[in-house]
């Protein structure tokens, strides 16, 4: 089954260096994702973009340590809230 709309999007996959994340982050590769694989794992994310040959990918490791983001110093991480009062319609 194919996704749609995925092809030259940015996905941002925690846990990506093993596991359900690997996994999560090959299938987005195939799509055609262009990925950030943050793991603890350095050589667990570097394998998984190894893996996501084809794609364009890059491993950080992060320590995601109680909801905050750790990003190692070279990578700046900005984080995106929703506006408080959600806007349906016209």
């Amino acid at each position: 089954m194919a996704f749609r709309g995925l092809k030259d999007q940015v996905a941002l996959v925690t846990g990506g260096g093993s596991g359900i994340g690997r996994a999560i982050s090959l299938r987005l590769a195939e799509e055609g994702c262009r990925l950030a694989v943050f793991d603890l794992n350095a050589a667990g994310a570097e394998e998984s973009v190894r893996l996501a040959a084809g794609g364009t990918a890059a491993a950080f490791v992060v320590e995601m340590a109680k909801g905050r983001p750790k990003p190692p110093p070279q990578f700046q991480l900005t984080v995106w809230s929703p506006p408080s009062e959600p806007t349906i319609g016209p």
